[in-house]
């Protein structure tokens, strides 16, 4: 029997995934029975509601994909938990909220505790099948050095929200404190750099508007660029002369959500890690930017 999934967030307002998410979760064979967001119109045949109790009461889904703003977040996860959902939610999980790391924490415990799966949008891991057939010895967990490129479309601290989940979710298995963490900035973008013991780790965000936006990571000095066929959107990974193809990420976690939502849930002790560490390197990021005269939004 098919997974009977609601969305929230079903447009591609201020370039969300939802049309990407219902499509994808159509081809794996999952049946998308409502949409929750601001305007309740039907999308592509789908019905659509103002709140999340309202949809639950009238079609009770196997799950819900959160989709919407990050703002949003906490009040339908919220919501998931009164209605017994299960959840995979677009990233950070939570943010712009009083602590966070320990909101994103209590969130956790309790779709734990519940017996609830909890998911967040985190797709890079799902491309490390295709970095290890382009660099097949390099070591990808307990890495001496991590270092990611990414291009945001944003600015200051929306630019590091929107950027951090990523090289982070490449690192839960390691992820504990972050220290030494340092900042520069140049005319072309911002890099961090910090140690989460025993991987140094820099990330270096680039201020460009050119599409694709570039994105690259790299293992110990392996490194794979992420390229981009906008006509067909094929993705691939190159390094030099070598490339391999990558099966879209974002298909391959909603695969693995509708995979989970048929066994017992597994815990993601990664998701309250992440936001612990978002925590620690922002806080650094605001108070160098008011020394250094940057601009903090």
């Amino acid at each position: 029997m098919s997974a009977r999934v609601a969305i929230v967030g079903i447009r591609r307002n201020r370039q969300g995934l939802g049309p990407f998410v219902t499509r994808f979760l159509r081809e794996l064979g999952a049946e998308v029975v409502a949409h929750v967001g601001r305007n309740p119109a039907p999308v592509d045949g789908v019905p659509g509601y103002h709140d999340l109790a309202s949809m639950v009461s009238r079609h009770a889904p196997d799950g819900v994909v959160i989709a919407s703003p990050t703002p949003t977040h906490l009040e339908y996860l919220e919501g998931a938990l009164d209605a017994s959902l299960p959840v995979l939610c677009e990233k950070p999980l939570v943010w712009g909220c009083a602590e966070p790391a320990a909101v994103a924490s209590r969130l956790a415990t309790e779709f734990q505790e519940r017996g609830l799966l909890l998911m967040e949008n985190v797709q890079w891991p799902c491309t490390l099948p295709a970095f290890r057939e382009l660099h097949p010895l390099a070591r990808t967990e307990r890495p001496r050095t991590f270092e990611m490129l990414l291009s945001p479309s944003v600015r200051g601290v929306d630019a590091l929200v929107e950027s951090l989940p990523h090289p982070l979710s490449m690192l839960d298995p390691l992820l504990s404190r972050a220290v030494d963490i340092a900042f520069s900035r140049d005319d072309k973008g911002l890099s961090i750099r910090f140690r989460i013991r025993p991987t140094v780790v820099t990330i270096r965000l680039l201020w460009t508007d050119a599409l694709p936006r570039r994105a690259a990571y790299a293992f110990d000095g392996c490194r794979a660029d992420r390229s981009v066929d906008p006509d067909a959107y094929a993705i691939s990974f190159r390094d030099g002369e070598r490339s391999v193809a990558v099966p879209d990420p974002l298909r391959a976690l909603l695969a693995l959500f509708l995979q989970r939502l048929e066994r017992p849930p597994e815990s993601d002790p990664g998701i309250s890690a992440r936001i612990a560490v978002m925590e620690q390197v922002i806080q650094v990021y605001r108070r160098i930017a008011v020394e250094r005269g940057w601009a903090v939004g």
